[in-house]
């Protein structure tokens, strides 16, 4: 058990960014955003009854490349709803760090 535990520790040191957060109501939807390298991942958990007793609708994930993360001002105004501002500003950092860092390469 103790080295799944190792496991699970090292893939978490592998994200740049990793938070969850609960959307306001109505929606009440919990969001997890992590951010690697190379891309940005979004796993939606749906928080409604009809939802509840659908296994196939949920989790939803959404794997973003950072560049095209930066130019999806919707997704980035979806998030804002969910995330603090600081939240989305620190995303965007994150990925314009990482891709001028690969042109430098």
């Amino acid at each position: 058990m103790m080295q799944g535990n190792r496991k699970i520790a090292a893939a978490e040191k592998d994200y740049l960014f990793n938070q969850s957060s609960q959307a306001a109501s109505p929606a009440e939807d919990y969001i997890n955003l992590k951010v690697n390298s190379d891309q940005v991942m979004i796993t939606t958990w749906k928080i409604d009854s009809p939802c509840l007793h659908d296994d196939e609708n949920w989790p939803i994930a959404h794997n973003i490349s950072l560049e095209d993360f930066l130019d999806d001002f919707d997704l980035q105004n979806d998030l804002r709803t969910v995330f603090e501002e600081e939240t989305l500003e620190k995303i965007v950092k994150i990925c314009k760090s990482e891709l001028e860092g690969a042109t430098r390469i």
